[in-house]
């Protein structure tokens, strides 16, 4: 049984997306269908869906979302591994990245 999604985030682009959070944050995809796709990031599901209409703005403008993960200082390093830019550095057990449409990701550790 997945558990409910935390929230649903409207993408510009699925496929880019999905690739971002597969390949920079280690998410797994549970489900992929044309409505989008629901992922987990260390127990945390959120669901990626399709942009009905063309976002003018980053649809994730003003959004952050707070992700608890096991190890903040693993993500980090591996987060940037991949070449994607810290938003806020790791401080302590956080930091915080900006996933391609806009969406502030703070990954705390739990």
């Amino acid at each position: 049984m997945v558990n409910e999604p935390l929230a649903e985030l409207l993408c510009s682009d699925l496929a880019r997306s999905l690739r971002y959070y597969t390949q920079v944050l280690g998410a797994l995809v549970l489900d992929e269908h044309d409505d989008g796709a629901l992922i987990e990031i260390d127990a945390t599901v959120l669901a990626l869906r399709p942009a009905d209409l063309p976002i003018a703005y980053p649809a994730g403008a003003g959004v952050t979302l707070v992700l608890p993960v096991a190890d903040a200082a693993a993500m980090a390093a591996s987060v940037q591994a991949y070449g994607a830019r810290l938003v806020e550095p790791l401080a302590g057990e956080r930091f915080a990245i900006m996933d391609p449409d806009g969406y502030r990701l703070r990954l705390v550790q739990s």
